[in-house]
């Protein structure tokens, strides 16, 4: 038996060596494919004298003299070099270990194949799938571990031919081929658990998910997909997705039901990878209700628009024909209470008086419905405004009032050219002026004046000798049915809120500087006119 070992056959050495390390580099190759896993650098080293994890080796040989010169040689190989050989002296007890343990690497005697010998070789890779054998032959019968080597062997050795450094630069290839397949089932099991998981996840995701490669081939849709595409995960997987996700990252389409019925389904798409390839993730919604309700939304605004113009244009009809039934009645009044007055009695002259009163606040009160019809009008034109005589105009309409409350009122000689709306100046001047008669001393004694202020705007304001107003009753002045409360006066509470309203579309400001006890000074601002002198 001792002549059975020799030197080994350098070509014999270069066909194995090279066949393993062509096995070593593919599993690197499949390992680099796994996202998950990164290899380690590389490191050059000299097999002979590089550490390594000791190499479970299974050696099936019927031959007892064979194993010992086996252990000889690996004994031999380096002092580095840790090998655990188990021997087992038939085939199936050689499966019975592969079936318990794991081995880096199996050497297996040709003479225990028998006579099928592939048959042999299949129940140890089944036994056994990620463990390199390589087959032990004498020169009679190479030839078959040749065969066997085809059949899915990693490589033979001939008895006659082995040495030490052979057989351990071997075993050590083996050895670290077995661990890269190790790290790669490793690697493959953690990916199988990562997609599980996804698929877990997608499956129970709120909304419908469909995965398309970049061709636009369903690769997978959960159930919710399946219920809003109203089909079934056998039409849809392997099936070309039809609705452009690549094009753009939000689309929607029409699906239409089983009952009939059309829905509308929001797609929103982003790019991942899928099983290690380039993938999109197409996202579902059903936003019918939203829809349905956002198109009932616009009908009934459209409604409500129409609607708003028809009372708009009532309102407006309706305000001119009270308007001119109302001057009649206070031209006929003011007829009587100028031209007959010394015929009635102090009861007679307190009606009319009452009637006129009655009269000139119903005529204020339209001319602000009128106003509310417009104020919420953006195309008003802004032009230069002679403020001269749209205070005297103002001041007529408030004629009877001043009258009655004895007050007095002192202007400016000269006014100032600013831009604004015309009517609508004139209804904040007959607000504040009204309410500084209201509001104002016994009697009231108002100034009108008005002053320039920073950025080219012009501050027009109304002076009283009322009590004053306290500063917390300031803040709420210029909203909407909010009235000066500390004297007793009557009035509807929409004047100030107007006014504020109006200024604000002109471009100007509002507000008013008092203290009780020291009269008020409501003010309003508008921008000055372009080339005016003042």
């Amino acid at each position: 038996m001792a002549q059975r070992f020799g030197n080994w056959n350098s070509r014999n050495t270069h066909f194995i060596s090279t066949h393993l390390k062509h096995t070593h580099y593919q599993i690197w190759t499949q390992l680099e494919n796994f996202s998950s896993y990164r290899p380690p650098t590389a490191v050059k080293t000299n097999p002979m004298t590089h550490s390594i994890s000791p190499i479970k080796t299974l050696l099936i040989e019927e031959t007892m003299q064979a194993v010992h010169e086996m252990r000889a040689l690996l004994s031999k190989a380096s002092e580095s070099f840790k090998c655990e050989l188990l021997h087992a002296n038939r085939l199936e007890l050689g499966l019975a270990y592969l079936e318990e343990m794991r081995f880096d690497a199996v050497l297996l005697s040709v003479a225990l194949c028998g006579a099928n010998n592939g048959q042999a070789l299949t129940k140890i890779r089944t036994a056994a799938p990620a463990v390199p054998i390589l087959i032990l032959s004498g020169p009679d019968d190479e030839e078959t571990a040749v065969q066997l080597t085809r059949q899915g062997a990693q490589g033979y050795l001939r008895y006659d031919q082995l040495s030490a450094n052979t057989l351990y630069t071997l075993l050590t290839l083996a050895g670290k081929q077995s661990q890269l397949h190790a790290k790669l089932e490793k690697a493959i099991n953690t990916a199988k658990a990562h997609q599980t998981s996804c698929r877990h996840i997608l499956e129970r995701n709120v909304d419908g998910l469909v995965i398309v490669d970049n061709d636009g081939v369903i690769l997978m849709a959960n159930a919710l997909a399946e219920r809003l595409l109203a089909r079934t995960q056998l039409d849809l997987i392997g099936g070309s997705f039809d609705f452009s996700p690549i094009k753009s990252d939000t689309a929607e389409l029409d699906v239409k039901r089983a009952n009939g019925e059309t829905a509308v389904i929001e797609m929103r798409q982003t790019k991942i990878r899928w099983e290690g390839q380039n993938a999109h993730m197409v996202s579902l919604r059903d936003v019918t209700a939203h829809y349905r309700a956002k198109n009932d939304l616009a009908q009934k605004a459209a409604q409500l628009e129409t609607r708003n113009a028809e009372l708009d244009t009532f309102a407006q009809t309706t305000a001119h024909q009270i308007q001119g039934l109302l001057s009649q009645m206070i031209g006929y009044t003011s007829y009587l209470d100028m031209h007959y007055r010394p015929n009635l009695d102090d009861t007679g002259q307190g009606v009319v008086r009452h009637v006129l009163r009655s009269g000139h606040k119903m005529s204020n009160v339209l001319s602000e419905l009128f106003l509310l019809a417009t104020v919420d009008k953006n195309d008003i034109p802004l032009v230069a405004l002679d403020m001269e005589r749209i205070v005297a105009e103002a001041q007529k309409r408030i004629a009877f009032e001043t009258e009655e409350r004895d007050g007095t009122i002192i202007k400016p000689g000269v006014w100032p050219v600013v831009t604004g709306y015309g009517s609508w100046i004139e209804e904040a001047w007959v607000n504040y002026i009204s309410n500084a008669l209201k509001y104002g001393g016994e009697p009231p004694q108002i100034t009108l004046g008005w002053e320039a202020v920073a950025d080219k705007y012009i501050r027009f304001w109304v002076k009283d000798n009322g009590p004053g107003i306290a500063p917390e009753d300031q803040k709420r002045l210029f909203k909407a049915h909010t009235r000066l409360r500390q004297i007793r006066a009557t009035g509807e509470g929409l004047g100030l809120s107007i006014v504020h309203r109006i200024i604000k579309k002109c471009g100007g400001e509002v507000g008013v500087d008092s203290a009780p006890g020291a009269g008020s000074v409501f003010w309003f601002t508008l921008p000055r006119a372009e080339n005016s002198p003042t």
